[in-house]
């Protein structure tokens, strides 16, 4: 069973993935971190409260799929330092994920064995902090079309 779910969610994750490269165009990167963010804060506030065995893991799955904005992330990284500077920072960043990543399966493996609301809740006050975070992300910057420029060089 746990290799269905498995790939229930990777299929998911992946379907996801895509359709956000495709929204991140026409919304900017600040505001599809606001909404992703904005949605699993949602979703773990009402997976506190919901008692229907499938709903919630359907809650659940949504709830994780934060790790969405990595892109987005390594984004902004890779845009706000200098040119000598960018590998290293976006490989730190790489880095640092993949190991919090590790130490964190196993604290939540036991959290949610033991303390599984409280867990949840100081994973959602997380990720309200990182709501918070993003509305202080830069503008997005804009590109000119070729109506602009032509109406420039008039």
């Amino acid at each position: 069973m746990t290799l269905y779910a498995v790939m229930c969610y990777s299929g998911i994750s992946g379907t996801l993935n895509i359709f956000l490269t495709f929204i991140v165009g026409p919304l900017g990167k600040r505001r599809t971190t606001i909404l992703v963010f904005a949605i699993a804060i949602v979703c773990g506030i009402v997976l506190l409260f919901i008692r229907i065995p499938v709903m919630s893991i359907a809650l659940f799955y949504f709830f994780l799929y934060v790790a969405l904005i990595l892109g987005n992330v390594n984004t902004y990284l890779v845009e706000l330092n200098p040119t000598y500077l960018r590998g290293m920072a976006t490989c730190l960043s790489v880095v640092v994920a993949r190991g919090f990543g590790f130490f964190s399966v196993q604290l939540i493996a036991s959290l949610l064995a033991e303390h599984c609301t409280p867990m949840v809740a100081g994973y959602i006050v997380l990720i309200t902090s990182g709501l918070f975070v993003s509305f202080f992300l830069p503008p997005d910057k804009q590109t000119l079309s070729n109506e602009n420029i032509e109406s420039t060089q008039l």
